[in-house]
This record gives structure tokens, sequence and C-alpha cells, in this order.
């Protein structure tokens, strides 16, 4: 099949991949820019060459896709709001279509007991893996954009926000 053939259903897209220079986050990134997004923003933490690998990659799958890599902090109280301007920004947009929030606070320490855990890592973990995604959520919703939030939680964000997502803190096993 030829590349003209392909069908691809983003076309005309813009998407939002936070974490999307390396794992999930990249192969997702990559996924996109084989279904034909038209532009797409990936945030790295700390490894702006990784976030470069994954725009060179993204390059080869098709050279016309306007991609850019943006750090990002997910433990920044402004962390949505700083990040969504520069994306609109650098994407030359006014509307994300898909936003997919793949970045995550990690830790040595969260595979620690439970009895070790101190209120600064709770916290951290709170604020980058629950909070971030709701500040993106809020800042662009609600809209027509599409929101993943990796691992699949979505609907704890669009349904009964509050109730769902402090429960949800409890749920890890």
């Amino acid at each position: 099949m030829s590349m003209t053939t392909i069908p691809a259903p983003l076309v005309g897209k813009v998407a939002l991949v936070t974490g999307g220079s390396r794992g999930i986050g990249r192969g997702i990134a990559i996924h996109f820019a084989r279904k034909g997004i038209s532009k797409i923003a990936i945030t790295y933490a700390e490894n702006p060459s990784a976030a470069e690998e994954t725009l060179a990659a993204i390059g080869k799958v098709d050279p016309s896709i306007f991609a850019r890599a943006i750090r990002a902090d997910v433990l920044s109280p402004t962390f949505a709001s700083d990040l969504v301007p520069q994306v609109l920004e650098n994407l030359s947009t006014q509307t994300l279509d898909i936003i997919v929030c793949n970045a995550a606070y990690v830790n040595p320490k969260i595979v620690a007991p439970i009895a070790m855990a101190t209120k600064e890592l709770f916290d951290n973990l709170m604020t980058g893996n629950a909070w971030a995604p709701v500040q993106l959520f809020v800042m662009t919703g609600p809209t027509d954009t599409e929101l993943m939030v990796m691992p699949c939680w979505a609907e704890y964000i669009r349904a009964r926000l509050r109730v769902k997502l402090s429960r949800a803190a409890l749920d890890a096993p």
C-alpha cells in the first residue's frame, strides 16, 4: 500500500503528548504520526536529547508533520498555565484536538512500604500524577478536545472529578 493510500484519520488534527520523549509517550506520538497527525507537541522533563530523537522519529514517518518538544515539569504549580500557551504558540494554533496525559512523577521511593511514605512524597505523587492532568483539563475543557489520561482513568476526570480523584488515590495495590 502506498503512502498516499494509507488511511490517515488524524489529518488536520493537533495533539499534545505529555511525557512524549520516551517509552509509551514516545510510542503514542509516533503512532499519531503514522495516523496522519498534522501538528504535535511532546513534553520532556530532563532529557532534551530523547525528545529530539522522538521528533526525528516523527519526521521519518512524515517530514511534513509540524512537531515540537517543550520542557515541562508536572510538579510545577503552573504546569498547565505555562504549558498550554507554549504549545499553542509553538504549534501556531489556537486549539488542541487531542491531549494525552502520559507524563508522570516517578520517584524510586514510591516502591517503599506505605509506612515509609512522607507528606512530601505523597504531595509530589498527587501533584504530578493527578493534579497535572486535572490542570490540563481545566485549561482546555470543556471543549471538543479529546483528553486521554494514562493509565486510562480519564473517566475519573470527566465524571465526579473531586470524589473520584480523591478515592483513586487509595486504589493502588
